[in-house]
């Protein structure tokens, strides 16, 4: 990184991605130990771990979409990071089929750069005090699509047509068939719209000058971890799973 890319970065941004990051390795570790090495752990199977899941994921969605606002070649960015998804996808089906993932977090992230490059001029011509609430509503409408009706939770607004279930693409878009699985999932909905919250978020520190509050704190090892994000989330899960190989002496 160059001075003047540094001079420019805001360190609570990085700070927060380096505590999802750190978070993302704890509970893939938990995740390992239970589902690869067969061994209970019981908070994994708690809401309190499922809401800890959701806290990362919706750290990163509302952290890139924040980012996505002021960033530059976001097509491009959003293909490198959608081409190493589809590389880690190939490579779970065919070396972990147990745990294979379709459509996970960096196929959403990389999607939703390039939609949101593509629609930016539109997007950009509603107000933040519309775009944060409208976002934030569609976000929760549309949550539980991917059971098969708008709603949030156990709030069931209307159920919605079979028909829509189909195949690999629906299931991308948010409407996976019977017999899809995947051990990460995060299809365009219901994320696009929390994705478009942190668009819309940055939106509002900017026209409020708030900007300049993000680069008052500085922790350096959670910027750096937070700044290496991609590398380390391609890393980590081949790295914890040979050190719990070495723990537990498994073979597969």
């Amino acid at each position: 990184m160059s001075k003047k890319e540094a001079k420019n970065r805001y360190n609570l941004i990085d700070i927060l991605r380096g505590i999802a990051v750190i978070c993302m390795i704890i509970y893939h570790t938990m995740w390992d130990i239970v589902y690869m090495m067969g061994v209970d752990i019981p908070f994994f199977r708690t809401s309190g771990a499922h809401i800890f899941q959701q806290y990362i994921l919706w750290s990163f969605v509302i952290i890139s979409g924040f980012c996505v606002a002021m960033g530059k070649r976001t097509v491009k960015r959003g293909a490198i990071v959608f081409g190493v998804s589809v590389a880690m996808g190939l490579f779970t089906i065919f070396f972990m089929p147990e745990a294979a993932i379709y459509f996970g977090v960096l196929t959403f992230l990389g999607s939703a750069m390039i939609i949101t490059r593509i629609l930016q001029k539109p997007l950009s011509k509603i107000p933040y005090y519309i775009g944060m609430p409208l976002t934030l509503v569609l976000f929760f409408i549309t949550y539980n699509v991917s059971d098969g009706s708008l709603g949030f939770g156990d709030l069931i607004l209307c159920n919605l047509p079979e028909g829509l279930y189909h195949n690999l693409l629906t299931a991308y878009l948010g409407f996976p068939h019977n017999d899809f699985s995947s051990a990460d999932y995060v299809p365009i909905l219901p994320w696009i719209f929390l994705y478009l919250f942190g668009f819309y978020t940055y939106k509002l520190f900017k026209s409020k000058n708030l900007l300049r509050h993000l680069s008052v704190i500085k922790i350096p090892p959670l910027e750096w971890v937070g700044r290496q994000a991609l590398i380390i989330y391609v890393a980590h899960q081949p790295v914890i799973m040979g050190i719990l190989l070495l723990i537990f002496k498994k073979q597969f």
